[in-house]
């Protein structure tokens, strides 16, 4: 009895294994589950335990279509080439040719060295004139004055002492009338005895004589030597006279730089002005601006003319 029963489990065990393993998940081909992770505890110093909640697998993210981009390429300055074939970028794209700044104004300065016989208009308390300069008279002299004039001169301020560069004439005052004589201007003092600290050398011809009214000289200082009093050589400075006739004991003492072109009535009423007893204008002729004259006459009045008896 005893060896059939043993053979009866034997055959008993033999069955039940052979049923697990047909009906276990790797005979059906099938893979097991992952087993589910098991809470870890852990035990800090205190002594209390901290349960970790078990980490979750991040989503899966969908997907997407995504274009690869290039590089695009560089220059030599570090701007982006445009690639042949393809739209300009408007916002890199070179200035267009644009002419070069000059730094000029589209005013053009006067010169005066660019005429022979330039114009410089004196705007007066008693009318304006103008003055036509002459350089084959007398260059140097004729640039001093010009210069002075608009400011294009350094010169010394009376009343500082120091090299300052402004118009001149500004401001100043015909100090002199003699009546059928002259017009004297141009003395930063007012009484002819100032100028802008410097002197330029005489400029005299033979053949040009203060012949009539209406000349521009150069007012040299005036010493007197022998109880004679003659002008000084190569003392001109800043101060001019105006001829108002004939003068020929100044010929050949004097520098001729020009004659008056326009305004003579001006010249009339100066002339006519009131004067005291050291022949100053009780009335004061001031000069209030020189300004160059661009629409320069052409000709000069033919010698003789008396421009009083226009």
């Amino acid at each position: 009895m005893r060896p059939s029963r043993e053979k009866n489990n034997i055959r008993l065990v033999a069955t039940l294994l052979a049923m697990l393993t047909a009906y276990s998940p790797i005979a059906r081909g099938q893979n097991p589950p992952a087993p589910a992770p098991t809470p870890t505890s852990e035990k800090p110093a205190s002594g209390f335990s901290v349960q970790t909640p078990p980490q979750q697998p991040p989503p899966a993210q969908p997907q997407q279509n995504l274009i690869p981009v290039l590089p695009m390429p560089m220059g030599n300055l570090g701007q982006p080439q445009q690639q042949q074939g393809t739209r300009p970028n408007t916002f890199l794209a070179p200035a267009p040719n644009l002419p070069p700044l000059s730094g000029v104004s589209e005013v053009q300065a006067y010169d005066p060295g660019t005429e022979r016989r330039p114009t410089l208009i004196f705007k007066t308390s008693e009318g304006e004139f103008k003055v036509r300069f002459n350089k084959q008279w007398a260059l140097l002299n004729v640039e001093n004055v010009m210069q002075l004039a608009l400011g294009l001169k350094e010169f010394t301020d009376i009343r500082t002492g120091k090299k300052v560069k402004r118009p001149f004439y500004t401001g100043l005052t015909c100090h002199r009338v003699i009546k059928g004589f002259l017009i004297q201007c141009g003395c930063p003092f007012g009484n002819g005895r100032g100028g802008p600290g410097y002197s330029e050398r005489d400029e005299v011809s033979s053949f040009v004589k203060i012949d009539r009214p209406g000349l521009v000289v150069m007012a040299p200082q005036v010493g007197e030597a022998s109880g004679v009093r003659k002008y000084v050589k190569n003392s001109n400075g800043s101060q001019f006279f105006i001829s108002l006739g004939p003068i020929p004991e100044l010929d050949g003492q004097a520098t001729i730089i020009g004659e008056i072109s326009s305004g003579m009535d001006t010249i009339k009423r100066i002339a006519s002005t009131p004067t005291g007893p050291t022949d100053r204008p009780i009335r004061k002729v001031i000069i209030f601006s020189v300004d160059p004259d661009v629409a320069t006459a052409t000709d000069m009045p033919a010698p003789g003319v008396d421009p009083f008896k226009n």
